[in-house]
């Protein structure tokens, strides 16, 4: 006894030192990645010390002489490592229309710049839509290339992160105004802004989000390499470990503002829930036109890099105010909907009460939601006695992790309807269990009732047993299957029948309204039901396996933005794990294998009737958007999203999927190093080169 106590300590010793370097393998990777960002500032250095040297300010009278205006220059001393760009070396020229050209002439070939900085000054109350065009000289000859980008309007500062060398010009102009003045002479119509001082800033800064990207991501690396075989054992460390270190990540690294699926609307609801029990809103207008849908959180008008990112939570946090403000808001949340939110608004009232400015309080309630899905999902995948590495998988699609990395009820129910499955399979003794869990996911969207049924699969169905001989516990499993399937229904689908509104969804359409959709459909069955089926087939890539349910990521991925993702990726380890459950490690086929290897069946009744079930809340998903989102009698469904079908993946799959859940084996650990990969590799491009550089 005593030998084993001196071995499971020397044990835990060694675990202890081996996390310990991976913790400085982790640091040391996370100091260098912040030394390759400015290496171009490291090897120009020189090229500062020049430049520097000669800086003048700009002179503000000669600018608003051409119609531009500029800010009031500052005789503040530049830090070391900045300089202004229209200085001796170089010329301005503001055109009639706004825009701005600063031509490097002096310099031989070009000068190096890191970051681009541009003082502005909006003239009106939108976002100001940029059209920068930077010509650079390249094996000789001068090559342009164009950046397009908004700039929200509580900055003052527009900052391009170039880090380009032998750079002979830039010019900058609204995008508005790129057509509307051929000839430069002419008179300026409406100004969209005015221009202050155009700075170069080549300074080495220290970025925390890279740091805490490296940092994070070869710590789970490492880990997973120190301790492969519990990572092979126990899928739901490896799904925590990479949803936490990635997660927390993307979390830090997203903009403190509408960037998730309909944010502004959840925050109304978990602010709601947050100023319980008062009850009582007041907040600013800056506050206020963060929980609406203005051009103050335009989704595409984010800020861009972490100098601007820094601006940005300083004007918001000052601005913001959630407490004290004028505006008494009144906001109201589904009672159904409140489960969903408790974890958001207990993370958002403890922040309330420390006073965390408005930034901070956001960056704290979406940590709470991803902490929330992290620990349901990993307690889903370690309760499930097969498909684990099918739910942990799809519980790690990008989508899935950004949806947990913002303000929204998505999460809550894909996680709480895994337990739910996860019980299911574990044996008819987890029924009830199986149904709470079910029914609490789906709460929020009861369009996912049918899942309740899904219980079924045990009725007549004995433990070791594959014969069917029901008993007098399946009539009781009858009935609590149907009294939480009419539970959902009621909350949810009935009202709509009964009593459907006179308008939808105004993003639809105006035409669109609930009352005429529903009569439509009771009066037209037959044509409805062809619409319906002719749309479920033709959308099957887009809502089964394609980029909308992988790797979409609100208008980050597939948004305003031509990139959509590693979607092949998923796709292909999809198929495989899916593939690989037919057979053993030795590449015999399932039904042979040995009854060690082979988990119980699900039986053709049973997948036959998971495949219905599955169906029939995808229509009801369907119709339901056909009842709010698209105008009376269309031919076409609007508004579905893959997103939607998420929560439905795991039984469908489980359909397809055979009997074995092997040892831990080589693949199973491919897997997991490629889940972490590939979302690594989403969170840098579609996050930190795009908002924290």
């Amino acid at each position: 006894m005593e030998s084993r106590v001196k071995s499971e300590k020397k044990i835990t010793h060694s675990a202890g030192i081996r996390l310990l370097k991976d913790l400085a393998g982790a640091v040391l990777a996370g100091l260098l990645a912040v030394l390759f960002i400015n290496r171009g500032v490291l090897l120009h250095h020189a090229d500062v010390s020049d430049a520097e040297a000669s800086a003048i300010l700009m002179e503000k009278e000669a600018a608003e002489n051409n119609g531009a205006g500029a800010l009031d220059a500052s005789d503040t001393v530049l830090p070391k490592g900045m300089w202004e760009a229209t200085d001796t070396n170089s010329s301005t020229v503001i055109r009639p229309d706004g825009s701005v050209m600063v031509s490097f002439s002096g310099f031989p070939v070009g000068v190096y710049i890191k970051r681009l900085a541009v003082e502005l000054e909006a003239l009106r109350e939108r976002p100001t839509r940029l059209d920068i065009e930077v010509t650079r000289l390249v094996s000789g000859s001068p090559v342009t290339k164009a950046y397009g980008d908004f700039q929200p309007i509580y900055l003052g500062t527009e900052v391009l992160d170039l880090d380009a060398e032998n750079v002979l010009s830039v010019s900058l102009r609204p995008a508005e105004q790129q057509n509307a003045a051929a000839d430069l002479t002419a008179p300026s119509e409406e100004s969209f802004f005015r221009t202050g001082a155009i700075l170069v800033d080549n300074r080495f800064l220290w970025d925390p989000y890279v740091f805490m990207f490296a940092l994070l991501g070869v710590f789970a690396l490492l880990v997973m390499i120190d301790f492969r075989k519990r990572m092979t054992d126990h899928p739901e460390l490896a799904f925590l470990l990479i949803a936490l270190a990635l997660g927390v990540t993307m979390t830090a690294g997203l903009p403190r503002n509408k960037v998730g699926y309909d944010e502004e609307t959840h925050l109304q609801a978990v602010m709601d829930m947050a100023s319980f029990p008062s009850s009582e809103l007041h907040v600013s207008d800056a506050m206020l036109n963060q929980l609406l849908i203005t051009e103050y959180n335009h989704p595409d008008a984010q800020p861009q890099g972490m100098t601007e990112m820094a601006e940005w939570d300083d004007k918001l946090g000052a601005l913001a105010d959630y407490k004290q403000g004028a505006h008494t808001p009144d906001f109201y949340t589904m009672p159904n909907r409140m489960p969903a939110y408790l974890a958001m608004a207990a993370a958002m009232k403890i922040g309330k009460g420390l006073n965390l400015p408005w930034p901070m309080l956001l960056l704290v309630t979406r940590l709470a939601n991803l902490v929330m899905y992290a620990c349901v999902m990993a307690l889903a995948i370690r309760i499930c006695p097969r498909g684990k590495y099918l739910m942990m998988l799809i519980g790690l699609f990008p989508v899935n992790l950004f949806l947990a990395c913002t303000v929204s009820y998505d999460p809550f129910i894909t996680a709480f309807l895994s337990m739910g499955y996860a019980f299911l399979l574990k044996s008819r003794k987890y029924v009830v269990p199986a149904l709470i869990c079910i029914f609490v996911g789906c709460l929020a969207k009861a369009v996912y009732a049918p899942m309740a049924m899904l219980a079924l699969i045990w009725l007549g169905r004995h433990e070791n047993d594959d014969a069917w001989h029901p008993d007098t516990k399946d009539w009781l499993l009858l009935f609590g299957c149907g009294v939480v399937f009419i539970l959902l229904i009621g909350t949810f689908i009935l009202p709509t029948v009964m009593a459907p509104a006179e308008t939808g969804d105004v993003r639809g359409g105006e035409a669109v309204s609930e009352v005429s959709q529903v009569g439509f459909i009771l009066g037209n069955p037959l044509r409805y039901a062809w619409i319906l089926v002719r749309q479920i087939f033709r959308w099957i890539p887009q809502c089964w396996f394609g980029a909308d349910c992988t790797t979409h990521m609100g208008h980050l991925v597939n948004g305003t933005t031509a990139f959509k993702g590693y979607y092949p990726a998923y796709l292909i380890m999809l198929v495989v794990t899916i593939v690989a459950s037919w057979f053993n490690e030795k590449g015999h086929f399932g039904v042979t294998g040995t009854e060690d290897e082979i988990i119980r069946k699900l039986q053709i009744p049973q997948r036959v009737w998971t495949f219905l079930m599955v169906g029939a809340a995808s229509a009801l998903i369907w119709t339901s958007m056909y009842v709010a989102f698209t105008e009376p009698g269309a031919e076409e469904i609007g508004g579905v999203q893959g997103r939607y079908f998420i929560p439905l993946m795991f039984p469908l799959y489980m359909v397809l999927s055979g009997p074995l859940e092997t040892k831990p084996s080589l693949w199973y650990y491919l897997l997991e190093l490629a889940e972490l990969i590939m979302l690594a590799l989403t969170v840098w491009t579609t996050v930190i080169s795009r908002f924290c550089l």
